[in-house]
């Protein structure tokens, strides 16, 4: 949505690269109505506008690299340019802690759907583990349990309404 960082970021490579600056000729193009329409901003991370001129993380796709692996380029973005905000890893981990927390307050417990981890990417296993890694180490998390949809079909809701897994 900035067009003049991006401008000023990709400058060097349009002057050499006819496809980066037929890219860039194009965002210029559509910059001015981009305020009105959500924003893809890096790869799966949707930010919508809210009041005040912030944003606010709407969607983070974690099998595909969101946000623990995309915490990575946004650590390194924000080294290389003051004007970068905080990635997307701690909002995610706030709202899943902040949930976790609702239904157990003494022990807030997060169950992940996952594969087994030995039939993951290695990226997507490191996205998962890394997650729920930060979720115990940094947010408070008691536990967090990888399941399947077996383990899910498996599930029963006990006399007290837990749900047992």
């Amino acid at each position: 949505r900035d067009h003049r960082f991006l401008r000023h970021a990709l400058a060097e490579s349009a002057r050499h690269c006819e496809w980066e600056a037929r890219q860039l000729a194009v965002h210029a193009h559509v910059h001015e109505r981009a305020s009105e329409k959500p924003q893809l901003l890096l790869p799966n991370s949707v930010y919508l506008p809210a009041e005040g001129g912030s944003w606010v993380h709407t969607v983070g796709n974690v099998q595909a690299g969101e946000p623990y692996q995309l915490q990575l380029v946004h650590s390194l973005q924000s080294e290389e340019h003051a004007e970068v905000c905080g990635g997307p890893l701690d909002a995610v981990c706030d709202a899943i802690s902040t949930a976790a927390r609702l239904v157990h307050p003494r022990r807030p417990t997060v169950a992940v759907l996952s594969k087994p981890a030995h039939k993951l990417a290695l990226r997507t296993r490191a996205d998962v583990r890394g997650v729920g890694a930060k979720l115990q180490r940094d947010h408070g998390v008691a536990e967090v349990l990888y399941v399947s949809m077996a383990d899910l079909a498996a599930a029963r809701v006990d006399a007290a309404g837990e749900l047992r897994l």
